[in-house]
């Protein structure tokens, strides 16, 4: 057996940054949360910002714990986040401008204006990205028009991961599965595709070199190290940085032709695993995307709705008392009547309204829905709205690969809501395997792990998983009314 080694993973998420030691002694894999600290967007001159001087002060105190837990025999350091969303740095590395949080309205019409340069399928071709307002070319085109000053002066661009990957080890690299959420990243030739911003002046020096996981950036900075009361060299590795990709590298499909994965979150990347990218007209009508996976894999799939819209709501009822549990709120909402309070999730006022229990009613009362009238009947409906769209995209998948899927596997944070696990069960009709609640931490690790010759290959890996985590099984059950509500369901996309 071998001598145990030891891990930290630093998963940023969109509300919580959480600071895991995964302990490893050749078989299994056993993880330890030792900090986290809430991630809060700041609502500031009618814009949503990301707080990132908030989250490196928290990751730091972090490190000073993990210092405090093992003193030493830390053998490496993996970053990874959400996607998208960016850094700008001067020719002194100086952030030019606080980020904008993918969410902000400020994207909102941008591809109808880049639409005009560049056709919309030329783009779909050449990177295999859905169109979603919040995408790193259309963030980077709202740059252009309304502060061109800052991407005038701006020498470098690092995604979330890659900037606190560079204040820790002091190296600047663009990761592979960050680059591929980007819209401008090549998912055949998996190289920047430089052509579609130099066709809208959007400067192409600030992109970096692109590496892969399992590179060694460096060793923790000097003066980190001592700041944190850190002693020894350790190494920060380059993972899966896109959370997304992070998760998926954790998961054990039985059949990846026949099971899709939803990475369950504040959103829901709905998909499958696929050997080559997929860019025909019927996919980009269904509005897929293509991007690159840990093994190099293509994650063929949907980003669609996941828990922020529940999230925005307890966000709401905690500053306004009203919030108690999330195992209360879910037991409460099991017993309301079904069917009555869904919404199409899709539905872009969902995505940056700040007071979600009024916009969900406002939708209801222009749907003719019914408008729900306590917290148990909103979280039911929002269960149900993502359930039926989470039916309504595997059924897509279906049509365009000409797979027929057998099982869905969710992870992330989202698998311990039991619920709406049976609930996508029952919609589906398909058996669901639940779990990884922490399946971003796992792959973080396990591609720490590979890099330092601890696991030989990814199947090594997939049978450590298993050993190491459980998966909760629901078979489907059928439900009163569940295919009048799928039909209605449908009436709303339209």
């Amino acid at each position: 057996m071998q001598q145990e080694s030891h891990f930290l993973a630093i998963d940023i998420g969109n509300s919580h940054v959480r600071l895991h030691i995964g302990h490893f002694d050749g078989k299994k894999l056993n993880l330890e949360e030792v900090y986290q600290f809430r991630n809060q967007q700041v609502f500031i001159q009618g814009h949503l910002l990301c707080d990132l001087i908030n989250i490196y002060q928290g990751i730091k105190n972090g490190l000073f714990q993990v210092g405090n837990v093992l003193k030493s025999d830390i053998s490496g350091i993996g970053i990874d986040s959400w996607g998208v969303d960016y850094v700008l740095l001067d020719q002194n590395d100086n952030m030019l401008s606080n980020t904008y949080h993918h969410t902000d309205h400020r994207t909102d019409g941008i591809f109808e204006k880049i639409f005009k340069i560049i056709p919309k399928e030329e783009i779909y071709h050449l990177t295999g990205i859905q169109f979603i307002n919040f995408n790193t070319l259309p963030q980077l085109y709202a740059d252009l028009i309304n502060q061109p000053w800052i991407l005038k002066e701006a020498k470098s661009m690092l995604f979330i991961a890659d900037f606190f990957n560079f204040l820790l080890a002091g190296k600047k690299y663009n990761e592979f599965t960050m680059a591929s959420t980007s819209q401008f990243f090549n998912t055949r030739k998996m190289e920047w595709e430089k052509t579609i911003l130099e066709k809208l002046f959007i400067p192409t020096h600030i992109l970096q070199t692109i590496i892969k996981p399992g590179k060694v950036i460096g060793n923790l900075l000097p003066e980190v190290k001592k700041e944190c009361n850190l002693t020894d060299d350790i190494s920060v590795i380059a993972v899966a940085t896109h959370d997304t990709a992070s998760a998926v590298a954790a998961l054990p499909l039985e059949d990846k032709n026949t099971n899709v994965y939803i990475s369950l979150g504040t959103w829901s990347l709905l998909g499958i695993e696929l050997n080559e990218p997929n860019t025909s007209l019927a996919s980009m009508a269904g509005n897929f995307t293509n991007e690159c996976g840990a093994k190099g894999e293509i994650l063929y799939h949907k980003i669609l709705p996941g828990l922020w819209m529940f999230n925005q709501c307890v966000n709401q009822w905690k500053i306004k008392g009203l919030w108690t549990s999330y195992q209360e709120a879910d037991h409460a909402a099991v017993q309301e009547e079904p069917w009555r309070y869904f919404v199409n999730p899709n539905d872009k006022r969902f995505i940056s309204s700040i007071d979600m229990p009024s916009a969900m009613k406002i939708y209801q009362k222009e749907k003719g829905r019914t408008e729900h009238q306590n917290i148990a009947q909103m979280i039911r409906g929002i269960y149900e709205s993502l359930s039926l769209n989470y039916r309504y995209y595997i059924e897509w998948i279906e049509r365009i690969t000409k797979k027929e899927i057998k099982k869905i596997y969710i992870i992330g944070g989202g698998s311990k809501a039991q619920p709406l696990c049976q609930l996508t069960a029952n919609v589906t009709g398909k058996e669901l395997m639940a779990g990884l609640p922490e399946a971003t931490v796992v792959g973080n690790l396990i591609t720490q792990l590979m890099a330092r010759g601890k696991i030989n290959s990814w199947e090594e890996a997939k049978e450590i998983i298993k050993y190491s985590f459980q998966f909760h099984l629901y078979k489907p059950q059928k439900l009163s009314g569940c295919e009048i509500a799928y039909s209605e369901y449908k009436d709303l996309l339209t």
